[in-house]
């Protein structure tokens, strides 16, 4: 008996030409987008990613709640000896910058502070209070997931505005 196999987003996606023949960036030209997400990139510009304290407090939360994998919530992990923090995002993120001041977190003066730094408020498409987004020209950060409805906004006015 043969049992069929429903068509998922991936499985479409892989199915596409266009993703068996990616572009080569040499073959890239700006004048055919009108705007391009790159995770990460970020040289020259004010920034923001997932801050030390937003990342550690999900890495202690998820020691206890995902006991089989304790580093879950860890993107890079530091190796013995090394500082705490030395190898989290915020930290690799700042060491790429070209001046450690272009990374930005939520000042202390910040309206709704406790919101933006507590890992656990998330924006909304009504309540962009919770959210943390950097925009430095046409150029926009955020930190998490929970920042997603405002930095889409933001980049949607990027858009609208070049």
């Amino acid at each position: 008996m043969r049992t069929a196999t429903r068509a998922t987003p991936t499985t479409q996606l892989e199915r596409d030409a266009a993703f068996g023949a990616p572009l080569a960036y040499a073959d890239l030209r700006v004048d055919d987008f009108d705007g391009l997400l790159l995770p990460g990139g970020h040289r020259g510009r004010k920034t923001t990613a997932l801050t030390w304290a937003l990342e550690r407090a999900g890495w202690r939360l998820g020691r206890i709640g995902r006991f089989w994998d304790p580093d879950y919530y860890r993107t890079y992990r530091e190796g013995r000896g090394d500082p705490a923090g030395s190898c989290s995002v915020q930290a690799e993120v700042t060491r790429a910058l070209a001046s450690a001041a272009d990374f930005l977190d939520v000042p202390a003066t910040a309206s709704d502070r406790a919101r933006k730094t507590n890992g656990i408020a998330r924006d909304s498409a009504t309540d962009a209070r919770p959210a943390w987004v950097v925009r430095d020209g046409n150029y926009v950060s955020a930190r998490w997931p929970g920042d997603a409805y405002t930095f889409a906004r933001t980049f949607v006015d990027a858009l609208r505005s070049s």
